[in-house]
């Protein structure tokens, strides 16, 4: 059973993820609006998620392990993460084109 606190933390996660997410229709429409393309407002869009989850890693010391687990992976292992975020990034894409 997690603790309080864990429990807490990722209901305030969840919470905030699902809040982010709905907001992508509207912002996706407004970006459009303004000249931005697909490509660029999903780069865009990683990118702040990446930063952001970089920072909150920092903060709540989540980064300890998890270049050692990057690190530990073989070349299949890296393929296939260089595969899932292709795909994520395609996925992205094909959703705001459509």
């Amino acid at each position: 059973m997690p603790d309080r606190r864990a429990l807490l933390g990722g209901s305030l996660f969840a919470l905030t993820a699902a809040s982010l997410f709905a907001t992508l229709g509207p912002l996706s429409r407004f970006a459009a609006e303004a000249g931005l393309e697909s490509t660029a407002f999903v780069a865009w869009r990683a990118g702040i998620g990446a930063l952001t989850l970089t920072a909150l890693l920092v903060v709540t010391g989540g980064l300890a392990g998890a270049g050692t687990s990057l690190r530990s992976l073989d070349g299949r292992g890296r393929a296939a993460l260089a595969v899932v975020a292709a795909m994520a990034f395609a996925i992205n894409v094909c959703v705001f084109l459509a």
